[in-house]
């Protein structure tokens, strides 16, 4: 439990209404938090002020003031209230006069729609057009031995060639000889299709070819290569790219109770005993059970440790132990890290250096391991 759920707590833990488990959590905390030991003194006092208190017994009339006040109100209705009840009562009636209107027009429609539809006049277009068989139908029952039918048609001009009026089919176009093809040897047996592709495909291979990767680029070509090259020059590479906290995951996150903070663990513990005990009481919020605890340093300027939640070891890296962002122009700026990653970004100047930017650590063997950097000018 941490800080807050601890506070809220209190009245219960007076009461006697929280667990055995609960009730060591809550008397651990208040021997180390003093902010929580006085609200609890507080709430004390105040519960044995309100039952040292006299009980005050409610005159008489106000009883009866009260009771005249409501039957009064009771017998008043608003004019909002006499329309909604006359609403509710006319309602029904109305539904019941819609449903009835509309079943009659329902069957007054469903008896006139049949006989408009019997009355209606046929197209005299759609009787010819039933009547009249097609056009192609009646070519084909003419054939050429029904002279006596083809000659009482009506005689059409000499230009018109339809095809039931021609006495009959036209010559096919003279075939050329063969002997133009011919030629010495197996070839003047080859009919006249396969010799004429005989001479295309010779042609094909007369022609000079011309290899894909030797062939000169149009210029279309050359500016598409040249958009290409501009834009995979653009395009930054893997190592440019900056890291992400989802690369450096932990494989588990502790949701245990925060151990109590070992000040024997470091020397430098006990100098910073408050802010370390404040930021274990928040819970674990880095690399999976670790706990980072800020505190300021100056202006523009933090200093932090770390915590092990599993067993209260403290640790001040010695590869970083302040951050400052002094001058620096970026939108993020100081410590950050998740629960989740191993992974710690510093935006600004470490350990007040000359040099600023964007600097990746990463946790390992209880040291921040610095593997990237981008600077800023």
């Amino acid at each position: 439990m941490d800080h807050n759920s601890i506070r809220h707590k209190l009245s219960e833990y007076i009461d006697g209404a929280v667990s055995q488990e609960e009730k060591a959590w809550i008397e651990e905390h208040l021997k180390i938090c003093e902010k929580c030991s006085d609200a609890l003194r507080e709430l004390q006092k105040t519960i044995e002020h309100v039952r040292q208190t006299d009980e005050v017994e409610p005159p008489a009339w106000m009883t009866q003031k009260i009771m005249a006040k409501a039957r009064e109100i009771e017998r008043k209705k608003s004019f909002s209230e006499k329309l909604y009840s006359a609403f509710v009562v006319k309602l029904p009636v109305k539904a019941a006069a819609v449903v009835f209107l509309a079943a009659i027009a329902f069957y007054m429609y469903r008896d006139i729609r049949p006989q408009k539809l019997s009355e209606a006049p046929i197209p005299e277009a759609a009787v010819k057009n039933e009547a009249a068989p097609p056009a192609r139908a009646k070519s084909k029952q003419f054939g050429p031995k029904d002279s006596a039918l083809r000659s009482k048609q009506v005689p059409q001009s000499p230009e018109y060639k339809a095809l039931d009026m021609k006495p009959e089919y036209e010559k096919p176009a003279p075939s050329i000889p063969l002997e133009r093809f011919a030629a010495s040897g197996p070839a003047a047996a080859r009919p006249e299709g396969s010799s004429q592709k005989q001479a295309v495909l010779e042609k094909r291979a007369a022609a000079p070819t011309i290899e894909p990767e030797k062939a000169a680029p149009s210029s279309g070509m050359m500016a598409k290569s040249k958009f290409q090259q501009e834009a995979a020059s653009e395009v930054p590479s893997p190592s440019s790219k900056p890291l992400n906290f989802r690369d450096y995951r932990v494989r588990e996150i502790y949701r245990g109770r925060h151990a109590a903070v070992d000040f024997s663990s470091n020397p430098k513990a006990e100098t910073w005993r408050t802010m370390l005990i404040n930021a274990a009481n928040k819970g674990s919020n880095f690399a999976g059970h670790y706990t980072v605890a800020l505190w300021g340093c100056g202006t523009s300027c933090t200093s932090f440790a770390i915590i092990d939640a599993i067993n209260g070891k403290v640790y001040f890296p010695t590869t970083l132990s302040h951050v400052s962002w002094a001058g620096w122009e970026g939108k993020e700026y100081g410590l950050k890290f998740r629960i989740d990653s191993d992974l710690l970004i510093v935006y600004g100047s470490p350990n007040e250096e000359d040099k600023k930017g964007t600097f990746y650590y990463k946790w390992e063997n209880n040291e921040l391991q610095l593997i990237k950097s981008k600077l800023v000018k």
